[in-house]
C-alpha cells in the first residue's frame, strides 16, 4: 500500500486553495452587486433626463428645473463614485484571482509529486513481484530437474 509522504502537506494545500476560491467567489459576487448598482444609477440618470427634456418641451418652471438639474448633478456624482467602487471591487477579484491561480499551482505541484512517486513506488513493487515470481519459477525447475536426475 503506497503512503504519500507529503499527504498532509497536500490536504494543507488544498484547503488553502479551497479558501481562497471561497473569498474569489464572494469578491466577484461583489464586484457584480457595485456593477448592477452603477447599470442601476445610469438608468435612473437617463430616465431623469428624459423626463426633464420631456418637460422642458412642455415648459417648466424654474424651480422644478433647478431640482432636476441637481437630482442629475446628484446621480452624475452618485455613478463616478460607484464607478471607482467597481474599479476597487474589480482590483481586488484580480487580486485573489492571481491568489487562486498561485495556490492552484502550488497544489498542482504536490500533486503531479504524488502521482510521480506512486508510479515509481507500483513500479517497484511490480520489479519485486517479478523477481519473486522469477525465484518461484526457478526454485521449480530445480526441484524438477533434481527429481529427473
Amino acid at each position: 500500500m503506497y503512503k504519500y509522504v507529503f499527504e498532509p502537506l497536500l490536504n494543507h494545500k488544498k484547503f488553502i486553495e479551497d479558501n481562497i476560491q471561497k473569498d474569489f467567489s464572494i469578491v466577484k459576487g461583489l464586484l457584480n452587486d457595485e456593477k448592477t448598482k452603477l447599470k442601476e444609477i445610469i438608468s435612473k440618470k437617463e430616465k431623469t433626463l428624459k423626463r426633464l427634456l420631456k418637460k422642458q418641451e412642455e415648459s417648466i418652471a424654474a424651480s422644478e428645473n433647478r431640482l432636476y438639474f441637481s437630482y442629475i448633478d446628484r446621480l452624475f456624482k452618485d455613478i463616478k463614485s460607484q464607478k471607482n467602487r467597481v474599479a476597487v471591487a474589480d482590483k481586488e477579484v484580480k487580486k485573489k484571482h492571481e491568489a487562486l491561480v498561485e495556490a492552484v499551482k502550488k497544489r498542482k505541484i504536490l500533486d503531479k509529486l504524488k502521482e510521480k512517486k506512486r508510479i515509481a513506488y507500483n513500479k517497484k513493487l511490480n520489479k519485486k513481484e517479478h523477481e519473486f515470481y522469477n525465484e518461484v519459477a526457478i526454485t521449480t525447475y530445480m526441484r524438477k530437474s533434481d527429481n529427473y536426475e
